[in-house]
Formats: structure tokens, C-alpha cells, sequence
């Protein structure tokens, strides 16, 4: 059996619709894990955070300088704190005094009710202004005669230059449209009093930045002094904020072993490191299923569909109109259907990444053990070759996951830490 070449071209314009189509459900995939890998990135800056909270709960002497101890950060002894609190309480009280000694603040209203006064004024007299110089503006040639000094001595143009007749005929357009109504009787007048009014105009615009920029150092004097006043009476807040985050930048650059040794016999500590930890797996595994995987097959993809359009191309060509293909050619030409392989390696990258996202029980891991995230994850049951520690380990190892029921799994998220 064969086909003719218009048979033959329709085939492969089907073929590559198909293709295309596997490429847009790739990217789709592909953008869905680009926004998974940036949702991990906040829940590390949550898991920091709890990390923190957990570790300083309150300001106690007794558990600061435990803290200190243990992560070797005298900055968060009870003595250090204390210094930092009265050190911020007496430097807002201090600027507290200065500010409320400010004549700004001590007038605060009167100098609000005095701007919008003058506001309004300029308001109301620059209107006027701005509408007549805005209509002549956007007149067209307006702005281009003025460039020129068209009707002064200082024109350039001459006669027989063809932008002359141009300028000649928009003049007199321009006086004969503004001309009645400002009393300007030819266009060297009319731009007298538009230079008149636009001087006008910006000496007005100028008063008024300056009123705008008063009322804007008043709120920023406003604004210091209540977030001054929000130190004194919240210095306690404040200083347990400021705790928590010298830890969390002291904890941040410690390498997965370190971390985990530090809080060996922190229970909650300890917890809090796992999700740490395994968040930041998550997004390894996420970036390399992207990666290797997603990106692999949509490069595949594209060489498939560019191949096909270049037998496209080759088959419009005169000399193959009308001719007779057998069938072994046609299916060499065209390649198999494989929409269903293509489906399956997209299913399955899906359920990775469902499988990434969705873990949460960060408890299940267990630092001595010969077990990689990725196994706990997978509790052993998907294919992690495309993960460069995984491969790296090799096939040497069989994976052994705990067998522990998800109603006896403990979410670190709803951890009482109390």
C-alpha cells in the first residue's frame, strides 16, 4: 500500500500538532514546579522561624544563657540582651524627647491646615494656566515653531526652504485658533504669552512641591515618633524579635550536620531542623526533576517536532508532489505514534512532584540511619535517578524506610512546642 505526498503531509502535520501539544502540557508542568520551588522558599523562611520560636519562646534568663551555650553565641545571653534592651529603650526615650521638642510636631496642625490652604489656592490658580499652555502643547506644530522663534528676528528659515510653507500655514492655524482669545495678533505675541504663562505655571508648581515636601517631612516626623513610642512600650516584643533573628542568622549558614548535632538532644530543636532540612530537599528535588527530567523531555520534544517540520519542508518541493510513498517510508518519515509514551513519562514526573510537594512529615527522618531523604519521601517506592545523590549512592544500596502508619506520622506544623 502507499500514499501520495498530500497524504504523507497530513500525517506529519499531525504528528506535530501532537508534539506541540505534549510541549505546551510540558511547560505547563514545567511552570507548575517553577512555582513549587518558590512556595518552598517560603516555607524555609517559615521553618526558620519556627526554628526560632521554638528556641526562644520568651525572654528568660535561665533559657538565654542556656541558648547561648549550646550554640556557642554569647550575643544571646541574658546579659547581652538585657544590655540591648535598656541600650533601646534609652536611645527611643532619648529621640523621643528631641522629637516632641521639634516645632514641626509641637505644630503639627496648624502647619496641616495652613498646606491644604495653600494647596488649594495654588490649585485654583494654576488650573487656568495649565489648561491654556496644555491646549497650546499638544497643538500640532506649536512646540516646533516656538523651538524655531518663529516670528522673531532670530527665525532661521528661509522662503524658498520647503519647511518654511509648513511653519507659515500652522502659524497662522495656531493664531487663529488662540489668537481671539488671548488677544494675540500674530504668533510671536502668542508665544510671548505662552512662555508668560508656562513661567507662571511652573513658579506656582514650584511653591506647591515645596508645600508637598513640608507636609511630607511632618508625616515622616509623625511616623518616627509613633514608631518610637511603639520601642518604649513594645521593647520587649522588639527585643525578643531581635533574639530570634540573630539566631536564625547565626543558624543559617551551618552546614545539615552541624545543625543536626546542635540539637541531638533538642527534641523540638531537632524537629524544627528536620523541616528545615527537608524543605530544602524538597527544592533539590523539585529543581532536579525540572531539570532532568521536565527539561530533558521537552529538549526532546522540540527535536521531534523541528525534525518533522524540516521533512515538511522537504516534501513541499515540487519534485515530490503527487509521489507514491510505501508504506516503510511513510512510517520512517512520519515515526510512530507516541502519544501514550509520552503520557506515561509526563504522568509519572506528575506523581514525583505531587509526591515532593506534598510530604510533610519531616519527623520520619533519621539522621543515623543509611537513608536519604529521598528515600523517606518515596518511602522506596519511585525512581530517584534523576536526583544526582541518588545516583551518585548507586544501586549498591536497598532502601529501607520504616514502616510507620500515617496516623502515627507527627506533622512538626502542629508540634506542640509550648
Amino acid at each position: 500500500m502507499t500514499m501520495r505526498t498530500q497524504q504523507v503531509l497530513h500525517q506529519i502535520e499531525t504528528r506535530m500538532q501532537q508534539a506541540s501539544l505534549e510541549i505546551e502540557q510540558l511547560h505547563r508542568l514545567q511552570r507548575s514546579i517553577g512555582a513549587d520551588v518558590a512556595r518552598q522558599d517560603h516555607e524555609l523562611d517559615d521553618a526558620w522561624g519556627h526554628l526560632a520560636e521554638v528556641l526562644v519562646p520568651i525572654l528568660d534568663v535561665a533559657s538565654l544563657d542556656a541558648l547561648a551555650t549550646r550554640l556557642r553565641l554569647p550575643a544571646v545571653a541574658a546579659q547581652a540582651v538585657i544590655a540591648r534592651r535598656q541600650a533601646t529603650l534609652s536611645q527611643a526615650t532619648t529621640r523621643r524627647v528631641e522629637l516632641l521638642a521639634d516645632p514641626r510636631l509641637r505644630d503639627a496642625e496648624a502647619i496641616e491646615n495652613e498646606v491644604q490652604i495653600r494647596l488649594a489656592e495654588l490649585d485654583e490658580a494654576m488650573g487656568p494656566l495649565r489648561t491654556s499652555t496644555s491646549a497650546m502643547e499638544s497643538t500640532p506644530y506649536f512646540m516646533e515653531l516656538l523651538a524655531h522663534r518663529y516670528g522673531t528676528d532670530e527665525y532661521t528659515m528661509r522662503f524658498w526652504q520647503l519647511g518654511f510653507y509648513t511653519h507659515w500655514k500652522n502659524a497662522d492655524l495656531i493664531v487663529a485658533a488662540f489668537g481671539p482669545r488671548s488677544g494675540a495678533v500674530d504668533f510671536k505675541s502668542l508665544a510671548a504669552r505662552y512662555v508668560n504663562e508656562k513661567t507662571a505655571l511652573d513658579e506656582l508648581q514650584r511653591g506647591r512641591s515645596a508645600l508637598l515636601a513640608r507636609r511630607q517631612q511632618l508625616n515622616l516626623l509623625q511616623r518616627e515618633l509613633a514608631e518610637v513610642d511603639a520601642s518604649i512600650n513594645d521593647v520587649d516584643s522588639v527585643t525578643l524579635q531581635a533574639v530570634r533573628t540573630r539566631v536564625v542568622d547565626h543558624l543559617r549558614p551551618l552546614d545539615e550536620a552541624t545543625l543536626v548535632a546542635m540539637f541531638a538532644s533538642h527534641d523540638e530543636g531537632l524537629l524544627a531542623c528536620k523541616r528545615i532540612i527537608g524543605i530544602g530537599k524538597k527544592k533539590a528535588y523539585l529543581s532536579s526533576l525540572e531539570q532532568e527530567q521536565v527539561k530533558a523531555g521537552l529538549e526532546e520534544m522540540q527535536a521531534t517536532s523541528a525534525k518533522l517540520a524540516r521533512t515538511r519542508t522537504k516534501l513541499t518541493r515540487s519534485k515530490y508532489f503527487n509521489v507514491p510513498w510505501p508504506d516503510a517510508e511513510v512510517q520512517r518519515l512520519v515515526g510512530p505514534d507516541r502519544r501514550e509514551r509520552w503520557g506515561k513519562r509526563r504522568e509519572r514526573m506528575g506523581q514525583t512532584r505531587t509526591h515532593i510537594v506534598e510530604f510533610h512529615h519531616y519527623e520520619r527522618w533519621n539522621p543515623a540511619a543509611d537513608f536519604l531523604w529521598w528515600d523517606v519521601m518515596s518511602d522506596g517506592r519511585l525512581d530517584g535517578n534523576f536526583i544526582p545523590e541518588v545516583r551518585a549512592r548507586g544501586p549498591v544500596h536497598q532502601a529501607f524506610v520504616p514502616d510507620v502508619s500515617p496516623t502515627d506520622w507527627r506533622d512538626d506544623r502542629s508540634f506542640d512546642a509550648s
